[in-house]
C-alpha cells in the first residue's frame, strides 16, 4: 500500500467526502484531531509486546477455511511510519495482509484487508463497516482501530468499494443484475470478514483474539445489526450506529424531497429558505427540555408548523426574503415522510432539526467545494441499477406516481436481501453477545425514527432486550457525527465495559462539538432532565428520567 501522506488536495477531498459515509470510528475527527490518546477513551487494555508476532509475508498465512468460497491470493507487506493525513495520525506500523477470494460459479472476487498492529496489540479483534455501497478498506476503516491496538479488518464486500455509486458491479449486462455480487455485499461477505479476519490475526499472533467486535455506521450499522441476526456468534460485541435498516424502503426515500420540489417546480424556493425554516424549528422547540441550548432534544413534544412562516420574513446571505407556501409545503411534506399519490404513509420522515440541503439540491459545499448531493446520488442510483435496471434513466423530473411504482417494486424485489430488519435476536442473546447502538436525531439521511421502530418491535419480542441490545437517541447530531448535538465519545468503551466486565450502559456521555457543553444520552426511552439548578453545560446536572 502506498503511503498517502503527499497525495493532493483532490485526494484529500475524496477521502473527507466518502468518510462521511464510511464513519468506520467510535470516535469524533475532531477527538482525534484534539492529540487526546484514543485509548484513553477505552477501559484499561492489557498490551501485550511478547507475543510470538511472525515475519509479515504471505507465506505465513495459511488459506482460511471459509465454507463456499476459495482464496485467490493472500499477500503481506509490513508498513512502518505510516501516516493517515485525514486522521492526522502518523507513526502507524503494522502487517498489511490482503486476502483475495471468490465463490466458485458465482463470477464474484471480494477483499479483505487486515492490519495487524507491530506493537501495542491489545488482544482483541475488531472488524469495520463501511458506507453506501461500499464495504470498507484501508486508511479511513482501519487506521483509527489499530491506533487503538486492535488487529483489525474489512470488506469491500465484493464491489469496487465506491459508496456513491453501484455503477461497476450492478449489472451483469443492461438490464440483468448482478444478484451474486448483491448477495455478498448483502450478508455473505460479512460472515466471510469475521472469518478470514479471526483467522489471520491467530496466524500472525500464534493466538486467537480473547474478544472480538464490529463497529460501523450507515452502512456499517446495517452490516452491525445484519451479522447479528444472520450469523449471532461471530462477534462479543456489536455497535450498529445510525444502521441502514431496510435499504429497499429507506434508499428510495432519499429521492422523496425531489418528488415533491418537482411539484412545486413552477415557484422553486432558494436552499436558503429551507435552511432558515429548520432554524425557525429548532428556535421554536429548542426549550422543550427547559434548557435553551441550540439544540432541540424532546422530539416527540415538537409540534411545530412551518406553515406558520408564510409572509413572514428571513435572511439569505444578506438579502431579506419571504418564507413561501411552496418551501414551507415542502418542509412540511419531507417531515412528514414519503406518500403514496393519495397521502397513504409509506415510510418514515426527518426530524425537524435535520438540515434537508441534501435532499433537495443537485449539489452542497463541502469543505469549500461544490459537489453532488450524495443522498440524492444514492436514492437515484439504487432505482436505476436495481430497481430499473437501466442506468441511463432520467431521474430529475420523478413524479408521485413515478416514486411510488418504484419504491413498491424496490420493496418486493429486494426486501428478503436487504430488509436487515428482523426483530429475532435471541440468538445474539443466547451466544452472550452485546450490542448498542445510537442515532442522531437530526440525521438528514437515514431517519431516526426507523431505529426506533426496529428498537421497539425487538423489544416487543423480548420484555429483557436491555439483558444484551440498548439504544440510545443523540439529540442533535447528523448523519454518524456533525450537527450541534451531543455526540457519544464513548460508545465503544461502554460496549467493551459491558462484554467484558459486565458493566451494561445506561448512559452514554456525549458532547458538543460546537458548544463545547456535554449532556448524558439515556438509554431509550429515558430522556436527560435538567435539574434547573446546576450549570446547563455540565453532564453533571442531568439525571436520566421518563420525561423532561
Amino acid at each position: 500500500m502506498e503511503n498517502k501522506g503527499n497525495e493532493g488536495k483532490q485526494v484529500e477531498l475524496a477521502l473527507q467526502r466518502v468518510s462521511r459515509l464510511l464513519r468506520p470510528s467510535v470516535l469524533r475527527l475532531s477527538t482525534i484531531q484534539s492529540g487526546q490518546k484514543i485509548s484513553a477513551l477505552l477501559p484499561t487494555i492489557a498490551m501485550r509486546e511478547s507475543l510470538p508476532i511472525h515475519a509479515c509475508s504471505g507465506g505465513l498465512f495459511s488459506p482460511p477455511q471459509v465454507s463456499g468460497a476459495h482464496i485467490l491470493t493472500i499477500s503481506a507487506a509490513e508498513q512502518t511510519n505510516y501516516s493517515i493525513p485525514l486522521y492526522e495520525i502518523t507513526g502507524l506500523n503494522f502487517c498489511e495482509v490482503n486476502v483475495t477470494y471468490t465463490h466458485p460459479g458465482r463470477n464474484d472476487t471480494i477483499h479483505v484487508q487486515a492490519w495487524l498492529p507491530l506493537s501495542g496489540y491489545n488482544l482483541r479483534f475488531r472488524a469495520v463497516g463501511g458506507g453506501g455501497y461500499a464495504g470498507s478498506l484501508g486508511d479511513i476503516a482501519l487506521g483509527p482501530a489499530l491506533l487503538q491496538g486492535y488487529a483489525t479488518a474489512a470488506t469491500d464486500g465484493g464491489t469496487n468499494n465506491d459508496p456513491y455509486s453501484p455503477a461497476e458491479w450492478a449489472l451483469i449486462s443492461p438490464g440483468v443484475l448482478n444478484y451474486a455480487v448483491l448477495e455478498d455485499y448483502a450478508y455473505l461477505s460479512l460472515d466471510e470478514l469475521a472469518v478470514i479476519g479471526k483467522a489471520i490475526t491467530t496466524s500472525f499472533y500464534g493466538t486467537a483474539p480473547i474478544y472480538s467486535y464490529f463497529t460501523g455506521c450507515s452502512n456499517g450499522g446495517r452490516q452491525g445489526l445484519t451479522t447479528a441476526q444472520r450469523y449471532p456468534t461471530r462477534y462479543n460485541g456489536i455497535l450498529a450506529n445510525a444502521p441502514a435498516i431496510r435499504a429497499p424502503e429507506f434508499v428510495p426515500s432519499l429521492l422523496w424531497g425531489q418528488v415533491v420540489m418537482h411539484a412545486f417546480r413552477r415557484t422553486p424556493p432558494p436552499v436558503c429558505e429551507f435552511t432558515a425554516i429548520t432554524a425557525a424549528a429548532v428556535a421554536a422547540c429548542d426549550g422543550l427540555d427547559k434548557v435553551i441550548d441550540g439544540v432541540m432534544s424532546n422530539y416527540t413534544g415538537c409540534k411545530f408548523d412551518p406553515l406558520t412562516l408564510v409572509g413572514t420574513s428571513f435572511n439569505c446571505s444578506g438579502t431579506s426574503r419571504t418564507f413561501s407556501t411552496a418551501g414551507t409545503t415542502i418542509t412540511q411534506k419531507i417531515w412528514q415522510g414519503p406518500t403514496t399519490p393519495i397521502g397513504t404513509s409509506l415510510w418514515n420522515g426527518y426530524h425537524k432539526d435535520a438540515d434537508l440541503t441534501e435532499l433537495i439540491s443537485e449539489t452542497i459545499v463541502q469543505l469549500g467545494h461544490t459537489v453532488p448531493s450524495p443522498s440524492l446520488g444514492l436514492g437515484r442510483s439504487w432505482i436505476k441499477y436495481f430497481v430499473l435496471k437501466n442506468p441511463t434513466v432520467d431521474l430529475s423530473t420523478i413524479t408521485y406516481n413515478q416514486f411510488y411504482q418504484y419504491y413498491i417494486q424496490s420493496v418486493a424485489e429486494f426486501r428478503a436481501i436487504l430488509g436487515n430488519d428482523n426483530p429475532d435476536l435471541s440468538a445474539f442473546k443466547v451466544a452472550g453477545g452485546k450490542m448498542i447502538t445510537w442515532h442522531g436525531g437530526a440525521d438528514p439521511l437515514i431517519p431516526i425514527d426507523d431505529t426506533i421502530q426496529y428498537y421497539q418491535s425487538a423489544e416487543a419480542l423480548d420484555s429483557n432486550i436491555e439483558d444484551f441490545y440498548r439504544f440510545f437517541i443523540a439529540p442533535g447530531v447528523g448523519h454518524c457525527s456533525g450537527g450541534v448535538g451531543f455526540y457519544p465519545s464513548n460508545d465503544l468503551a461502554a460496549l467493551v465495559n459491558w462484554v467484558e466486565n459486565g458493566i451494561a450502559p445506561t448512559k452514554l456521555s456525549g458532547t458538543s462539538a460546537t458548544s463545547g457543553r456535554s449532556q448524558p444520552l439515556c438509554q431509550y426511552p429515558l430522556v436527560a432532565r435538567w435539574d434547573g439548578i446546576n450549570n446547563s453545560a455540565l453532564a453533571t446536572s442531568y439525571t436520566c428520567a421518563t420525561s423532561y
